[in-house]
């Protein structure tokens, strides 16, 4: 699929990303300071990727210009990958995956994507049904962080977990009925960290295959949880802290 990624920052992080599938960056004449202008023509002759300075009138023309842009874009083309053949190849040892039940905000997957590959995980899993397409609006949120992350799409998330767990992985879901509470909780070692839908949360199913349940602690609030995007950044940041305290 080949989604528009416009603006500077966003550029910037997928010519860092070494994305395969970046086109030639095309910029609007004036539109960035000497020091951007450079920063940005460096780091994509670095990563091999052609530019283009176009006068205003002809960048807002060009048939690639996302909608509001004024000042680069690049087009990503993306491929998610089918089924888990290609993640069971990879080496199970310490390596965190993050598998999303109901997702279907693609504001919130973006956020999700940006936090994952923040504390250093690139693999996620989620659903063909009832589950967030990748957009314009996904790398968006992600700022970026989409062209770091891979994307897996499978036909059942139980069979996947499935999956998983045969090959040595142990699956921690998220709930508020959970017992166990987040703060604490050793999450080191190969994990898949499921996150469900808002409101409704995981699936009877998918909840039924994990090995474990945590849940997020909180102070008395007139709110009963926390945005699952929010969520996923604090049970990643615990993920990283139990990883971290293990070395």
């Amino acid at each position: 699929m080949r989604l528009s990624v416009d603006g500077l920052s966003r550029v910037l992080e997928c010519l860092a990303a070494g994305a395969g599938g970046l086109g030639a960056v095309v910029i609007c004449e004036g539109a960035l300071s000497r020091e951007e202008l450079q920063r940005l023509e460096g780091q994509a002759q670095h990563a091999k990727v052609p530019t283009q300075v176009l006068p205003r009138d002809r960048f807002l023309a060009h048939p690639a210009c996302p909608a509001g842009c004024r000042s680069t874009f690049a087009l990503l083309d993306y491929e998610e990958t089918e089924g888990l053949d290609d993640l069971l190849e990879l080496p199970v040892a310490n390596r965190g995956i993050l598998a999303l039940d109901g997702i279907t905000d693609p504001g919130n997957l973006g956020a999700m994507i940006r936090s994952a590959v923040w504390f250093g995980i690139t693999d996620l899993i989620l659903p063909k049904n009832n589950a967030a397409a990748l957009n314009e609006a996904v790398l968006l949120r992600s700022a970026g962080a989409l062209a770091h992350a891979r994307i897996y799409r499978v036909n059942n998330l139980v069979r996947a977990l499935e999956q998983l767990k045969e090959a040595g992985y142990w699956i921690l879901g998220t709930s508020l009925g959970a017992k166990e509470e987040l703060a604490g909780a050793d999450l080191s070692g190969p994990l898949v960290m499921v996150i469900g839908s808002e409101g409704k949360g995981m699936r009877r199913l998918v909840e039924q295959s994990c090995d474990r349940l945590v849940k997020l602690g909180a102070p008395q609030s007139p709110i009963g949880s926390l945005n699952a995007s929010a969520f996923t950044a604090v049970l990643l940041y615990q993920r990283w802290l139990s990883c971290a305290g293990k070395k």
